[in-house]
């Protein structure tokens, strides 16, 4: 960010004093070559915040794929097997989402709407601005479109396959009560199990969102600071420097809040995922 700063400084003064006392051919090159420099000095930092996101996208996919196999058991043995086999392939789904879309897809989009934002400040004409701005706006609509997708895909699950299993369980508990002499017994021994079965998939629900929040939370705080640092920068330039250089900044102060939304929208993914399996499961208690 001092860098920036310096950069974009050091070029209103050169262009200031180039303008006044050079030909202006020579005052527009020596800005090139500075606008070159703080290029390369921003898509440094963006580097920077993309290894981070994506660094943070595979963690959180080696840790999904991890707990899966135990949380899925676990609600298999608390509500029913339609359940866990429903919540398997909703995250089944949700890491290929994750894999595929974010990380193959999105965030290569978010480097061509950072470049096509250089290169559309490097003229005075801006004769890119419509195209990021179209970029900009299919980026968020995808990820506002995964998100209701996920919604639908869990809301739908959860309506459906609990209430199969619950109709299992009562069609088992009525025929263990009708048992003689030991139908009471096994009753309350069953609803004891599945009680402390429903207790044990909440733990390890509870738990696995904890640790996705504390997996991520390290790596968002990294890039909303670096977007507000590339915020600031640009706000400190424009008074004093060139529209293009603090246009320039700003591009990527926008490219790194979209890097950022991508991983929060990967972590919802997850931690709605989570929320709806344990809260819909509990209904067969």
């Amino acid at each position: 960010i001092t860098r920036i700063v310096i950069i974009g400084v050091a070029a209103a003064v050169f262009m200031n004093v180039a303008s006044a006392f050079l030909k202006g051919s020579i005052a527009q090159t020596g800005f090139y070559i500075t606008f070159m420099l703080l290029m390369g000095t921003l898509m440094s930092g963006y580097v920077i915040a993309a290894d981070l996101v994506t660094d943070a996208m595979n963690s959180l996919l080696e840790f999904m794929e991890a707990v899966v196999p135990i949380y899925t058991l676990s609600v298999g043995f608390a509500a029913g097997s339609s359940s866990a086999a429903s919540f398997y392939s909703i995250i089944t789904i949700l890491i290929v989402i994750i894999q595929k879309l974010l990380c193959d897809f999105i965030i290569p989009m978010i480097y061509i709407y950072m470049v096509f934002n250089f290169i559309n400040n490097i003229t005075e004409e801006n004769v890119f601005t419509r195209i990021c701005e179209l970029l900009k706006t299919v980026i968020e609509w995808i990820l506002k479109a995964l998100l209701s997708c996920v919604i639908g895909m869990n809301i739908i699950q959860s309506m459906i396959n609990p209430v199969m299993d619950s109709l299992k369980t009562s069609a088992l508990g009525k025929a263990a009560s009708m048992i003689p002499g030991v139908g009471g017994v096994l009753t309350s021994v069953s609803g004891l199990v599945l009680g402390s079965g429903t207790l044990i998939k909440n733990s390890i629900g509870m738990a696995s969102m904890i640790a996705v929040i504390v997996l991520c939370f390290i790596p968002v705080i990294k890039a909303v600071a670096m977007s507000i640092g590339y915020k600031f920068a640009g706000a400190m330039l424009e008074p004093v420097s060139d529209k293009r250089i603090s246009n320039a900044v700003n591009g990527i102060y926008e490219s790194i809040v979209l890097l950022a939304k991508t991983l929060l929208y990967g972590v919802v993914f997850f931690l709605l995922t989570m929320a709806i399996v344990c809260y819909s499961t509990n209904r067969t208690v």
